[in-house]
């Protein structure tokens, strides 16, 4: 195989002065007296192949490896080659701790001659190909995150070695990104829970801010409310002067045709003048003699006519007026009658009680809600507590966590089947230990750890050894799951394990508990632990047990301080006291295990909790039937005040009717005319006319008309057109003066409809600007316009806003001021979780993509690790099976899947009928045992790789002569295959009974001064033939 030793040359090298050693491809068995140099020459393989002295750990510094009195020292080693010439690499060490490297005779750097051992696979520094002397021990300590790792170099390459290193880097941040994740996930549950506390406040200010809202919203829609009256009034003043304006224009127009028919009256009316001013001249002549008795006589019958028609309409005013004042009187009786059964002071003094009472009962009321928000504030953070504790109490007792950490050792799957199959076995069986123990206090599970292995913790437990049997047949030997199960029968009572102290009587060297105290589980396990581990007799101290560590009496054999484990036994050989102590390490298996203290403190808060809430309840509820009552009462001072107000507007309104009654009657009193005046004026006016008439018909004056009758009849002809012209004109210039009169009217009336118009355009512009100030906003706007809107919520009546106006403001003003310091620590809180929401996010998506990066690694990187470890178990279990022992090689990991760090190969062996397997370590085997373990190991590596050799010093120390020719055995077997790499095997000693092949070359290293000695070997191989022959025929 390239890369295997053909010779190997040191000169001035440790006890070595000049050799030569041409080992064979197969077993090279180096033999010698402690002292004489074997192990040099493994020291020489290290160094010449660019090892570090570390590896070896005889020496520091490479010139300590130098001859005494040498100047230097060479190592020579020839490496075959299949495709040419083999590899000759040189070392020459220096006093300096320098040294000279070549390969085939050629310089050149110790890095070249490191590439070369990569490329031939030789991996100096894995224990798994290079075990020296010094190292041997160091195997066994190895852990199994070591062994993964120098078992992956071996075989695997270095290739799955940097893609597991890389895992554990990512796996690393991974998790710092995790705990940082965490730790900004509890910071946001703490501000949130703070921020939940200012809630409360920022409800308060928040009502508050809403009512002062809710109060500036009413007040602009009252606004809105005066403006659109007064719009409408507006509305209405200019439909009353459009009218009026328009009756002026009809008059007007009206006027127009009755000015011209004036015109034409008056023009014949001037024509008849004329006429009768011609008649009248004639008349004039003779009318001298007549004198003015004939008009005389007609104005006085005018007259007479006259005083009669005024008359009659005077008397027919008085009887309306007399009627009138009647009817007065009527209404004036029954509007005081009114007036007096509604005592208008009763009614106001009623009215401002009522509204007093109204405000005391909406103080009362908001009070109550105040109060009941509270409650219910703190019914919600109640609520929220419990929720927080039953999440911590789910948590605390939801085993899904240890499942998950079962689940990382290959649990799962048997878990489920024994769920689903547990009524097939015959007695009572559990799920593996470390499902079923309950930890009273999660840090004290890694006592328990430290004392029950790992193999028993994920062990199935049966009271029936049948059904244990039957679990192992399916599980192990059917399903190939790698699962342990142990019986714990009945047999012994629980009793019957006593203690060898009481408590009380050791607290002086600081003990507080036994181990067996601090967790809970079902009877058969706790009689398996008390049998196998004597759990109850091992106490548990703190650090001022540490410091009596000596005083602790001898009978108590095990003990725990709070960091380290104690041991005391006796020696087989000496009898003599030995006492151990080693470091106890954290906890993996129970870590996630139901914390019994932590639910009894989270059930009893519950408890408490849950009290707490339903008095909250009750006196929520109390409030709220107070609160229903006291809205009742305050819905019937509602309605009585309305009652009251009606009755207040209704005694106004008589009281202005009746006033004005009463001036309406002195008014129609004031112009009273008797009838008996107005006869008595009448007649004495007519004896006046009578007496006139007398004195002017006078016999003379008749006989004069008769020389005019021509001209008489033509002046009355003349006078009847006059006449019927002047009524013409004056029946025009009544209608005319009528109509001016009317248009007069109407005009007064269109300034008085103008003036009210224009008081209601200034109101209208005065109330609009009121509203655009309080709303801000332009009326026309289209926000004004979306406002109007939320108008709709609000009553519809000036009366019933300025009363929603009042509650509101009472309800504001009984919360109080706003603090500003709770809104800006709010405000604050507020950015910060959402500061921390928008990282959490980013951590989140970050975390993903390196999952993902994780995940892209992993799966290459699993694949064959999950089969290099069912070929080295399957491997390591035929190997020690063949020396009647069992063997098992796992794979481990942490309880975070992406905990690289922590995956690992465990060795579990079992040397004894009775138990279980039981991890390789130096506390639980012989160190027979584990040099057995670690050399069958070896050897189930040696099939599954290529390296080019393996070197091991000294490995069968501690063997007894069974096991050193056991192991022998196997190894001559395993080196003897076609294709096995070749094997170098350092002893001090060799069995006298061993069988050798013709694989194996015998080197004996003998140190010291010696002639030259030429032996016959087959001479000597014959006596020792005979010799065994002798001793078998005895």
């Amino acid at each position: 195989m390239d890369g295997s030793i053909v010779r190997l040359y040191l000169r001035d090298f440790v006890t070595f002065h000049e050799i030569t050693l041409l080992p064979n491809n197969h077993l090279n068995l180096i033999t010698g007296p402690n002292g004489s140099g074997k192990s040099s020459i493994m020291c020489a393989l290290c160094l010449g192949l660019a090892g570090k002295p570390k590896v070896v750990g005889r020496a520091s510094s490479v010139s300590e490896y130098i001859r005494y009195n040498a100047d230097q020292a060479t190592i020579e080693i020839e490496l075959y080659n299949t495709k040419g010439k083999n590899y000759v690499v040189s070392r020459t060490i220096f006093r300096d701790n320098k040294s000279s490297w070549s390969i085939g005779g050629y310089a050149c750097s110790q890095k070249e001659v490191e590439n070369l051992a990569s490329k031939l696979n030789i991996q100096i520094d894995n224990l798994c190909q290079f075990l020296p002397q010094d190292r041997v021990q160091d195997f066994a300590k190895m852990n199994s995150l070591t062994l993964m790792e120098n078992t992956e170099k071996c075989i695997g390459g270095m290739e799955m070695w940097e893609k597991h290193m890389q895992l554990k880097k990512l796996g690393v941040a991974y998790m710092e990104n995790e705990k940082i994740l965490h730790t900004k996930m509890e910071h946001l549950s703490n501000e949130e829970q703070i921020f939940a506390g200012l809630q409360s406040a920022m409800d308060k200010m928040t009502s508050k801010k809403a009512l002062v809202s809710k109060v500036e919203a009413l007040k602009q829609k009252r606004a809105h409310l005066v403006y659109e009256a007064a719009n409408n009034d507006l509305k209405m003043a200019e439909e009353m002067l459009k009218k009026k304006t328009a009756s002026v224009n009809k008059i007007v127009e009206e006027s127009k045709p009755m000015e011209a028919a004036l015109g034409n009256a008056k023009r014949q009316l001037k024509a008849c003048e004329d006429k009768l001013k011609l008649a009248n001249s004639q008349y004039e002549k003779h009318h001298q003699s007549i004198g003015g008795a004939f008009e005389s006589l007609e104005a006085i019958h005018a007259k007479c006519k006259e005083n009669e028609g005024d008359f009659e309409r005077m008397l027919a005013g008085e009887k309306r007026r007399v009627e009138r004042i009647k009817e007065l009187q009527l209404q004036i009786e029954f509007m005081a009658n009114l007036l007096e059964s509604i005592n208008e002071q009763e009614l106001r003094e009623k009215e401002a009680k009522l509204a007093a009472e109204e405000k005391q009962v909406t103080r009362e009321i908001y009070s109550q809600q105040m109060e009941k928000q509270s409650i219910e504030n703190k019914m919600l953070n109640t609520e929220h507590q419990i929720k927080m504790i039953n999440q911590e109490l789910a948590k605390a007792s939801d085993n899904s966590m240890k499942l998950q950490v079962l689940k990382t050792r290959g649990l799962y799957e048997p878990i489920m089947w024994f769920r689903k199959n547990k009524d097939k076995l015959r007695g009572r069986a559990y799920e593996p230990m470390a499902m079923v123990i309950s930890m009273k206090e999660a840090s004290m599970a890694k006592y328990l750890e430290c004392v029950v292995p790992q193999r028993d913790l994920l062990a199935f437990v049966c009271e029936d050894p049948e059904d244990a049997n039957f679990l192992m047949e399916e599980l192990r030997d059917k399903m190939k799951y790698k699962v342990n199960v142990v019986a714990s029968k009945p047999d012994v009572s629980m009793s019957s394990f006593a203690r060898p102290y009481e408590l009380q009587s050791i607290r002086k060297y600081g003990f507080y508990t036994y181990l067996s105290d601090i967790f809970s589980a079902p009877e058969a396990v706790m009689r398996y632990l008390f049998k196998n581990y004597f759990i109850h007799r091992i106490p548990i101290g703190t650090q001022d047990t540490y410091a009596m560590a000596d005083q602790v009496p001898a009978e108590i054999r095990v003990f725990m301080t709070d960091q380290k484990k104690f041991s005391k036994r006796s020696s087989r050989y000496t009898k003599e006291a030995i006492s151990s102590s080693y470091q106890i390490g954290d906890a993996h298996l129970l870590k996630g295990s139901v914390n019994e203290s932590s639910i009894r403190e989270c059930t009893a808060r519950l408890s408490q909790l849950k009290e707490e809430l339903q008095e909250l309840k009750n006196v929520f509820s109390g409030h709220e039937s107070h609160i229903e009552k006291l809205e009742g009462v305050l819905a019937g001072i509602r309605k009585r005040r309305s009652e009251n107000k009606a009755q207040l507007s209704k005694a106004t309104t008589t009281k202005s009717r009746l006033m004005m009654l009463q001036r309406n009657e002195e008014e129609a009193r004031a112009v009273e005319c008797r009838e008996e005046d107005l006869r008595r004026n009448l007649v004495e006016a007519n004896q006046a006319c009578t007496s006139q008439i007398r004195s002017t018909l006078v016999g003379k004056t008749l006989g004069k008309f008769k020389g005019f009758e021509s001209l008489i009849d033509m002046i009355r002809l003349v006078q009847l057109n006059v006449h019927k012209a002047r009524n013409d004109v004056s029946v025009i210039e009544h209608d005319l003066s009528a109509s001016t009169k009317k248009l007069k009217e109407a005009e007064k009336e269109e300034r008085a409809c103008r003036e009210i118009f224009e008081a209601a355009k200034k109101q209208m512009l005065n109330h609009l600007k009121q509203l655009e100030e309080l709303c801000k906003l332009r009326y026309k706007s289209k926000e004004f316009q979306n406002l109007l809107e939320k108008f709709s919520e609000y009553p519809d009546t000036l009366e019933e806003i300025d009363q929603e106006i009042h509650v509101t403001q009472t309800k504001a003003e009984l919360i109080g001021h706003s603090d500003s310091n709770v809104i800006m620590e709010y405000d604050r809180r507020k950015k910060t979780i959402e500061g921390i929401k928008k990282v959490l996010d980013q951590m989140n998506a970050d975390k993903k993509k390196h999952v993902e990066e994780i995940e892209a690694v992993k799966s290459c990187w699993l694949p064959f690790v999950n089969d290099l470890i069912k070929r080295v178990d399957k491997t390591f279990g035929n190997l020690l099976s063949r020396i009647n022992y069992v063997g098992e090689v796992i794979l481990v990991q942490g309880q975070n899947e992406f905990d690289f760090g922590n995956y690992g190969f465990k060795i579990q062996v079992k040397f004894r009928q009775e138990g279980g397997l039981q991890e390789l370590n130096q506390f639980r085997q012989s160190g027979g045992e584990r040099a057995v373990a670690i050399a069958v190991y070896l050897m189930s590596l040696q099939e599954l790789t290529s390296v080019p050799f393996r070197c091991v010093d000294e490995i069968n120390q501690g063997m007894d002569e069974y096991h050193e020719a056991s192991v022998f055995r196997l190894l001559s077997d395993i080196v003897s295959k076609a294709g096995a790499a070749q094997y170098f095997l350092f002893t001090p000693k060799v069995l006298r009974t061993l069988t050798f092949t013709d694989n194996l070359l015998f080197t004996c290293v003998i140190n010291g001064e010696v002639d030259n000695i030429t032996l016959d070997c087959g001479k000597i191989a014959k006596i020792k033939k005979a010799r065994q022959m002798k001793s078998g025929s005895k």
